[in-house]
């Protein structure tokens, strides 16, 4: 094995053992009627790249649309 797919390993191992903290995600209905629309973005890659520079966008153009 090369170093990049050492490495890849070693972070995927890492990710892994975090997931065994992680609590189960819970979805609560509070109000069927409402016309506001609620948007959740889940990231599992907070480094700064494309990507996430995209996500980012996206989520404060709604929230200033909202406002």
């Amino acid at each position: 094995m090369d170093n990049i797919e050492i490495l890849k390993k070693t972070e995927f191992e890492k990710r892994e053992e975090r997931l065994k903290n992680a609590k189960k995600q819970e979805l609560i209905y509070t109000n069927k009627n409402k016309k506001q629309l609620n948007i959740t973005y889940v990231m599992t890659w907070t480094g700064i790249c494309g990507g996430t520079k995209i996500i980012l966008e996206h989520a404060n153009r709604l929230t200033n649309k909202r406002a």
